[in-house]
């Protein structure tokens, strides 16, 4: 699958965004050129699918053309990741099956406006994606159209997942995808106050899962999570870890910002090293503790970092102090890059998402002696800074037959 990155800019502003960095995506979205895009489109060796995504593909007013390319080449699937608020408009939900989109996946987060919207931080977003929602209904009469959606689960919407799965189901969904929060990005700003336990999401969709009918439980995918975590789940509700190529700018890493490294694991670092008295002991700090944190507050000191610091220092936790990936991993991640695509500067590579969160990711004891220590790429290490090794256990050959991390987001 291609991903190409399509939307400077975002009329959401979710808390769990993987791209902190809103001013970073949106000047290396606006400095890929038409012709760039098109060849990004007519380079790619595959034809089987391209989803247009990065902040919301539907505020690009090229999108239609772009799509338009992608369907003289022949992609089989043409899709777009969208918050679904452009789609609230028939006219240009329209537009876009006439240019050739023939997939479309549309990210809800909660069944009501005090959900969602909170979550999106966007008041009336949830309106517009609810009549997203029944204008796509409409449309798959007529047009030959999947229609997925995507929500990312946390801790906040976890509590209700029977009512957000109610409230899809009822929808024109042909896949209701359940996205784990992933820990970076904003999910990492703010890890503490919004990543479930995987414990809790298994026992949350156990439940669910027990209650659903062959038909609905098909309708239904878990993505995101280690493959160890959901051998309890039916087999066709199990997802896997996202997947996809893309084309970056030579030189760059795709790696900014709070993706480069793991915010829980920057104590370490001598500007966050804790206040000790005479004995040792750490001495408790005034600190900022707002809800959520600002935005545009530095990506390495989120509010609760703090107070999370001084209980793993308190607890004498093994590695709370160590940087998960350090500066110079990074330097020769840009040099390795930099030095393979000499004498093409401006030009793009294609590389694969997975490469980039491996920086962000580790395995540990359970996963030395699982069947899919080669292929999953691990756990987040922010997660397991906090959370340790527990929940996870490694698979026999035969439960890894079943497992399948590289298939996700690819259902046929």
């Amino acid at each position: 699958m291609l991903h190409v990155l399509t939307g400077p800019g975002c009329n959401n502003n979710c808390l769990f965004c993987m791209e902190a960095d809103r001013d970073g995506r949106d000047a290396a979205v606006r400095a890929q050129t038409r012709d760039d895009v098109r060849e990004m489109i007519d380079a790619y060796p595959l034809q089987d699918e391209i989803l247009f995504t990065s902040g919301e593909p539907t505020l690009n007013p090229d999108l239609l053309e772009y799509v338009g390319w992608a369907k003289h080449k022949g992609f089989r699937v043409i899709g777009l990741i969208t918050n679904g608020r452009r789609l609230s408009y028939p006219a240009f939900l329209a537009s876009l099956l006439e240019a050739g989109v023939n997939r479309i996946t549309v990210s809800i987060h909660g069944h009501n406006a005090a959900l969602h919207d909170g979550l999106t931080r966007a008041p009336g977003s949830f309106e517009h994606t609810h009549a997203a929602l029944q204008n796509l209904a409409l449309v798959k009469r007529a047009w030959p159209l999947r229609v997925h959606t995507s929500t990312v689960v946390c801790q906040r919407n976890l509590p209700e997942l029977a009512q957000v799965h109610r409230y899809l189901s009822d929808g024109p969904s042909d896949q209701m995808v359940f996205n784990i929060m992933m820990a970076k990005g904003r999910g990492a700003l703010h890890f503490a106050r919004m990543m479930p336990r995987y414990a809790d999401v298994l026992r949350a969709f156990d439940s669910l899962c027990s209650s659903l009918d062959t038909r609905a439980l098909e309708r239904l995918k878990v993505v995101d999570v280690p493959a160890c975590v959901l051998q309890s789940l039916p087999e066709q509700v199990r997802g896997g870890l996202e997947v996809f190529d893309q084309f970056e700018r030579v030189g760059s890493t795709g790696l900014t910002e709070i993706a480069v490294r793991n915010a829980c694991s920057e104590i370490g670092v001598e500007s966050q090293r804790l206040p000790t008295d005479a004995s040792g002991k750490v001495i408790e700090v005034a600190h900022l503790d707002d809800e959520w944190g600002d935005v545009d507050r530095p990506w390495w000191n989120p509010p609760w970092l703090s107070r999370w610091a001084r209980r793993r220092a308190s607890e004498g936790a093994e590695g709370a102090g160590e940087p998960a990936a350090r500066s110079e991993d990074i330097e020769t991640l840009r040099a390795r890059i930099s030095a393979a695509q000499a004498g093409q500067d401006g030009a793009y590579y294609m590389t694969r998402r997975d490469l980039k969160d491996s920086y962000l990711r580790a395995k540990g004891p359970p996963c030395e002696t699982c069947a899919l220590r080669e292929s999953c790429p691990g756990v987040w290490k922010v997660y397991v800074d906090q959370h340790g090794w527990s929940e996870f256990h490694p698979l026999a050959a035969s439960q890894a037959e079943a497992a399948t991390p590289d298939a996700a987001h690819r259902e046929k």
